[in-house]
């Protein structure tokens, strides 16, 4: 798996949701099985209640747009996740303590949830309240 390329190309996909008003707080790739040759690219939403149907069409229509310059990245490999899901919440603590963007963070237990491998891509910052 070239890392590189996947980070780039995730990035561009939330960069592009955001702009388009679908918020994404946080992004990682996911494998779920150390024999899963397959990477999903996590997205956590700001919205709790957007309608998943519609934020799909989304990510379809941004990648059959954007298909080249998004590295050829598939809507299937996509899958849109709570907020508060425990490999999101995880990812979030890892990039508070550093930064891991791009770094494969291997067979890691967040909550309840193992995951083999995780690349984080992108979390929001907190912001600061003085």
């Amino acid at each position: 798996m070239d890392q590189a390329a996947l980070v780039t190309s995730a990035r561009l996909l939330v960069d592009e949701l955001n702009r388009e008003g679908l918020a994404v707080t946080s992004a990682a790739w996911v494998r779920d099985e150390e024999n899963e040759t397959s990477w999903r690219l996590w997205l956590a939403l700001e919205d709790a209640d957007a309608n998943r149907h519609d934020a799909y069409m989304r990510v379809a229509t941004i990648v059959g747009r954007d298909f080249g310059r998004l590295g050829g990245l598939e809507p299937s490999r996509v899958k849109l996740v709570e907020g508060d899901h425990p490999v999101m919440l995880g990812v979030r603590r890892f990039q508070q303590i550093r930064d891991f963007t791009g770094k494969n963070l291997r067979n890691n237990l967040f909550g309840e949830h193992y995951v083999f491998d995780v690349v984080p891509v992108f979390v929001e910052p907190v912001p600061v309240i003085s």
